[in-house]
């Protein structure tokens, strides 16, 4: 199943890749380029699933977060989390972290990392920086119990 998936095994040459996985079958993959291979991310073609999501049971919150490395690092971590490739601390994160809230509706909190974390990966290099994710997790959540 997954040479068919594959194709081009070359569209992944110098990547690391990183599978969605249903019931133990790969469904897609995706890359980010190691080293100066463009482009920088590369995936199958076709629509983008939500990295993670056939991993979690029923949980009462989940992490959005935007790529691979990030997820990742919030799944090393033990927290729901899913990936939709979408939203860093740029103007074009922002934008796309407030489309996702609008989606969401009242019951989603963004959490704004600290400065100088541009994303979750960022933190994951710092001493506390699980404990920091988790402080500013309960601060999102409690703007939407307030």
């Amino acid at each position: 199943h997954l040479r068919a998936v594959l194709g081009n095994r070359e569209r992944f040459a110098g990547r690391i890749v990183v599978p969605e996985v249903k019931h133990g079958r790969v469904t897609w993959l995706t890359g980010r380029s190691i080293g100066a291979v463009e482009p920088r991310f590369q995936s199958l073609p076709g629509g983008k699933p939500l990295l993670g999501r056939g991993r979690l049971a029923s949980p009462r919150m989940v992490v959005l977060t935007e790529g691979l490395f990030d997820w990742l690092v919030l799944m090393q971590w033990g927290l729901p989390a899913c990936a939709t490739l979408a939203m860093d601390a740029d103007d074009a994160g922002r934008e796309a972290t407030e489309r996702l809230a609008a989606l969401l509706g009242p019951r989603a909190a963004p959490a704004t990392l600290p400065y100088g974390a541009k994303d979750v990966a960022d933190l994951a290099v710092q001493p506390r920086g699980r404990e920091v994710f988790l402080r500013l997790l309960t601060q999102a959540r409690r703007s939407i119990n307030t």
